[in-house]
C-alpha cells in the first residue's frame, strides 16, 4: 500500500513538471510573435518617416477611413501605397492560435486518477463497505480498463456480496489481461465456489499453487472444495476428512467409500463448513452449549448501560496501525486518544462523548480486520471485578469458531460467555 501511494506521488510530480514546461514554451513562443510584430511597426514608422510630404498629407487623411469599403479599394489600385487588409487571413487567424493552444488531457494524470480511486476502493474493502468499492473500482476501470487489478479487486467485493456471477466476470477479465497473475484465478476458483461448481473450483486453486506455491489461502480453499465435492456425493465432513487424508484425491477418495460400503447421507447446500482445526472437544462443547442458555454481559452491551467513554479492542493483529484504527472509529465521534498495545494483541479507545462507543462496538463487534475478528467490551473501572450475568432466554446458542483471544483469556467469556460457567479453568 505504501509503495503504491509513494509511485503515485512519483507520478503526480512528473505530470506537474511536464504541464510546467509546456506553459514556458507557449508563453516563449507568445513573447516571440509581440517581438516580431514590434519589430514590424517599428520599421514601418520609419519608413514613413522617409516619404515625402504628400504622401504623409495623404496618408493622415486616410486614417479615418474605412478600409474595409468598396471605395477604398478602387483607390487602392491607383495608388499602391494604400494598404488592403486581407480579410481571410484576420478570419482565420484566431481560431489557428486557439487550435494550436488547444491541451489533451495528459494520460499519466488518467492513470493517476484511476490509481486513487481504486485506493479508496481499498479502504472501503477493508472497513466492509463492498458496495461502495465496487463503485469506486468501477470508476477505476472506466478511466484505465488495462489495469488486471481493478478487476480482481471488483471481483473480491462481488465475492463478498454474494454476487458469484459477477465476481466470476471480473475474475476471468483479470485472467485474460494478465496470465501470470495468481490472484486472478484465486478470485476465479472463489466465484466457482460460491457457485457450487467445485470441481472447477479445484482447478483454479490448483492453477494458483502452480504459480505461488506459498499461498496458504489456496490451500485452505483446495481442501474446502475436495472435502464439499465428497460431501456432495452423499458423505458427511467427517468422513469425506478421513477418506481425503487416507487417499489423497477426490476420486480416490469417492471410490474407496464406495468399495467398503459406507453408508451415505443426504447433503445440504446450508451445511455448515467448519474450520480444518475443528477438534472433537469442539464439538462436545459445542453439542453442550445447545443446553446451555445463552447469558447477557452488560460490557458487550452497545446501548452502554454504564455510561462508558472508552472501548476496549481485542484480537488487533501486528499489522493493524493506529491510523487504521482512527479512520474507522473516529467516523463515530471525536477521539481523545487511541493507543494499541501489540504485546498483549489489543487497542484502547478513549471518544469525547459516551454516545460514540456504543455505535462503534455495534458496527464492529465481531468484524475481520488483519486476518482476525474483533472483540469489543467496555474496559473494567480500575478495582472493578467482574459481575455476575443475568440468564436469558435463546433458542440457538452454538457458538461459532472463532480466533481465541491472546494469552489465558478465553473468547468465549468475553462474547458468548463460556459453557463451563462457574467451573471454567480461564476464569
Amino acid at each position: 500500500m505504501e509503495e503504491e501511494k509513494e509511485k503515485l506521488k512519483a507520478e503526480r510530480r512528473r505530470a506537474k513538471k511536464k504541464r510546467r514546461k509546456e506553459r514556458k514554451k507557449q508563453q516563449k513562443s507568445e513573447q516571440g510573435e509581440n517581438v516580431k510584430s514590434a519589430n514590424a511597426a517599428s520599421a514601418s514608422s520609419q519608413t514613413d518617416q522617409i516619404k515625402n510630404s504628400k504622401d504623409a498629407d495623404l496618408s493622415s487623411e486616410e486614417e479615418d477611413i474605412d478600409t474595409s469599403s468598396a471605395f477604398v479599394a478602387v483607390i487602392a489600385k491607383k495608388k499602391k501605397h494604400v494598404p488592403i487588409p486581407d480579410a481571410k487571413k484576420e478570419t482565420h487567424a484566431v481560431p489557428i492560435q486557439k487550435s494550436t493552444a488547444k491541451v489533451t488531457e495528459d494520460p499519466t494524470s488518467v492513470v493517476l486518477r484511476s490509481r486513487q480511486l481504486a485506493l479508496r476502493g481499498n479502504e472501503m474493502a477493508s472497513l466492509g463497505h463492498y458496495q461502495a468499492a465496487a463503485d469506486l473500482f468501477s470508476e477505476s476501470i472506466k478511466l484505465d480498463p488495462s489495469d488486471h487489478r481493478f478487476y480482481g479487486n471488483r471481483s473480491y467485493c462481488y465475492d463478498r456480496l454474494c454476487q458469484h456471477e459477477r465476481a466470476l466476470k471480473d475474475a476471468e477479465k483479470s485472467i485474460a489481461l494478465c496470465p501470470a497473475w495468481p490472484k486472478g484465478y484465486f478470485r476465479k476458483g472463489r466465484a466457482m465456489l460460491g457457485l457450487k461448481k467445485y470441481s472447477v473450483a479445484e482447478e483454479c486453486f490448483v492453477k494458483v499453487l502452480k504459480l505461488d506455491n506459498d499461498c496458504e489461502d489456496a490451500l485452505a480453499e483446495l481442501h474446502k472444495v475436495k472435502i464439499l465435492q465428497i460431501m456432495e456425493a452423499g458423505y458427511s465432513k467427517d468422513q469425506a476428512e478421513a477418506a481425503l487424508s487416507k487417499y489423497g484425491s477426490v476420486k480416490e477418495a469417492i471410490s474407496n467409500l464406495v468399495i467398503n460400503g459406507i453408508s451415505r447421507v443426504a447433503f445440504k447446500d446450508d451445511d455448515v463448513f467448519l474450520s480444518d482445526d475443528e477438534t472433537e472437544a469442539y464439538r462436545l462443547m459445542a453439542a453442550k452449549a445447545k443446553k446451555t442458555p445463552r447469558v447477557y454481559d452488560i460490557k458487550t452491551d452497545p446501548n452502554n448501560p454504564e455510561n462508558h467513554n472508552s472501548l476496549w479492542i481485542g484480537n488487533v493483529q501486528p499489522g493493524v496501525t493506529e491510523k487504521k484504527l482512527l479512520s474507522m472509529f473516529s467516523k463515530f465521534g471525536e477521539i481523545l486518544s487511541l493507543k494499541i498495545m501489540p504485546e498483549k494483541f489489543c487497542a484502547f479507545v478513549n471518544f469525547k462523548s459516551i454516545s460514540s462507543p456504543g455505535k462503534a462496538m455495534k458496527e464492529y463487534q465481531g468484524f475481520e480486520l488483519g486476518g482476525a475478528k474483533l472483540v469489543i467490551r467496555f474496559p473494567n473501572l480500575p478495582g472493578e471485578t467482574s459481575k455476575k450475568k443475568t440468564v436469558i432466554s435463546s433458542t440457538d446458542t452454538t457458538p461459532k469458531p472463532q480466533v481465541l483471544m491472546p494469552g489465558d483469556e478465553c473468547y468465549f467469556w468475553r462474547t458468548t460467555g463460556c459453557i463451563y460457567g462457574e467451573h471454567c479453568r480461564y476464569r
